[in-house]
């Protein structure tokens, strides 16, 4: 029994001592579980604060992304109700009125690629090169007393009306007393070729209707349109045959473009010859879609395609606008067959994107100097052929240092239209007289005609922002409906 209470009593001190080492243990972990407990909460209010920052931030980029939005939903809308912002390419980049959307401020702008809302100056009216249906410049060595000149057979009295006023820095010389050359309003010409030089009697001068006018040239300079030009540098895609129509492309040509079939159509854009010697259209022969001023077809032919299907067959050509611009480089000439069936209507140029291009409604042009990627015309660039052909150009004529020969002045295409009926604009001229011609009109110019409006492509800008802030832009391509339907977007994107 004395062994079992020393034994217990063993115990008992071991135990004591060990109470006694573990004294503040409790407080320690209690201030490990507060430490804990302090990590755990600031973490929860860095996460508390960081989404509340996240929040305010997404808050932010959304109102400016929906005031963006707002805002070209805006512009859409003015674009539709005013005719005056944006009306067409040649108006450039346009701001419309700011906005204050979501609390922000967003500012709007626009741009047309095409297209126009039509009406008179820049919605689209009618801006003429030149006020002259007729000029005769006088250039390259050609001021001389036959500057107007009369070719051919004569027996026959047929009177060519010249529509409108004209100059000659020439003289006149017909080829018999027979014809009568009328112009029907003042007729402009430079000393010493004026009318007090000619012969006295009247079969030899032309009939003046309005005024006729002895000018010095000092003071009277002559009145060339002097139009800019642009040129195509890639070269033009493949033609095509379709059974019996081939369709050209617009670019630069240095080979013949060869007319292998009964129609031909020349696809809307500009077309560059350069240095290849003659080019001989014959058959039935389109140039481009008419365009604002080109209401009326007169060959009463149809052509045998279409922009929009030459498009398909060559989806790179540049083909865009409406008529065509045929540009004679070097020694390039035009010189359509002479056989009857040759039928050619070339309509007015209008172009897509005007800042891509020179001046328009320039049907036919011989650029008197080089300029870049062209030569300067060295033939009399243009020769009609023979006596039966029958031919239109919507736009102007402008070989300023050509002199041309011109066969077959008369009104027997549909609507009696004037062959050069936007104008011409040579160095002297040459009319080959012959007993097919009848009595015709030369070179009626059309008026300043409000032009129609067409469906326009606009891109619009509309960027959100406020103070402090990087701001947020959307752009949106459109095409805004002519006839005040529903604008379509084709594209939409934040910047």
């Amino acid at each position: 029994m004395i062994w079992v209470r020393r034994a217990a009593d063993h115990v008992h001190a071991a135990w004591g001592r060990r109470c006694k080492g573990e004294r503040g243990a409790s407080l320690i972990i209690a201030m490990g579980f507060l430490g804990l407990l302090s990590v755990s909460v600031v973490s929860m209010l860095v996460l508390t604060m960081a989404n509340y920052t996240t929040t305010t931030t997404v808050r932010s980029v959304s109102g400016k992304t929906y005031g963006a939005d707002g805002g070209a939903d805006v512009a859409l809308q003015l674009l539709r109700s005013d005719s005056s912002y944006c009306p067409d390419a040649a108006a450039g980049p346009q701001s419309l009125p700011a906005q204050s959307i979501n609390d922000k401020t967003v500012t709007l702008s626009c741009e047309t690629l095409s297209g126009s809302t039509g009406g008179g100056g820049g919605g689209g009216g009618v801006t003429w090169p030149t006020t002259y249906p007729l000029v005769l410049t006088g250039y390259n060595g050609h001021t001389n007393v036959d500057t107007f000149k009369t070719s051919g057979s004569t027996g026959q009295t047929r009177t060519l009306t010249i529509d409108g006023p004209a100059f000659n820095a020439g003289g006149f010389t017909f080829s018999g007393g027979t014809d009568r050359f009328v112009f029907s309003g003042d007729l402009h010409q430079h000393n010493p070729y004026c009318a007090t030089n000619n012969p006295p009697s009247d079969q030899w001068k032309p009939k003046v209707l309005g005024t006729w006018s002895c000018e010095n040239a000092g003071s009277f300079p002559v009145p060339d349109p002097n139009p800019t030009l642009k040129v195509p540098t890639t070269a033009a895609p493949a033609k095509v045959v379709q059974g019996n129509c081939t369709i050209f492309f617009p670019g630069r040509y240095t080979a013949e473009p060869k007319f292998d079939t009964a129609k031909a159509y020349l696809a809307s854009g500009v077309y560059y010859f350069h240095d290849i010697g003659s080019i001989v259209p014959k058959g039935q022969v389109f140039g481009g879609e008419p365009g604002p001023t080109d209401t009326k077809k007169f060959t009463a032919n149809t052509p045998c395609s279409t922009d929009a299907a030459a498009k398909v067959l060559r989806p790179t050509a540049a083909i865009n606008g409406y008529g065509v611009q045929l540009v004679f480089g070097g020694g390039s000439q035009f010189k359509p067959d002479p056989v009857s069936s040759t039928q050619i209507e070339l309509y007015a140029r209008v172009p897509g994107v005007p800042a891509n291009e020179g001046t328009p409604y320039v049907s036919f042009f011989a650029p008197k100097t080089s300029g870049p990627n062209y030569n300067a015309s060295t033939a009399d660039a243009f020769d009609a052929g023979g006596p039966a052909f029958k031919m239109v150009i919507h736009g102007l004529t402008y070989m300023p240092n050509a002199y041309p020969r011109i066969w077959g002045i008369n009104n027997s295409l549909a609507g009696g239209a004037a062959p050069f009926s936007g104008g011409v604009v040579v160095a002297g001229i040459d009319f080959a007289i012959d007993s097919t011609m009848t009595s015709g009109t030369f070179a009626g110019l059309p008026g300043a005609t409000p032009a129609p409006a067409t469906d326009r492509t606009v891109v619009v800008t509309a960027t959100a922002t406020a103070s402090g802030e990087v701001s947020t832009t959307v752009k949106a391509v459109v095409l805004i409906p002519a006839d005040g339907s529903a604008p379509t977007v084709q594209s939409w994107r934040k910047v």
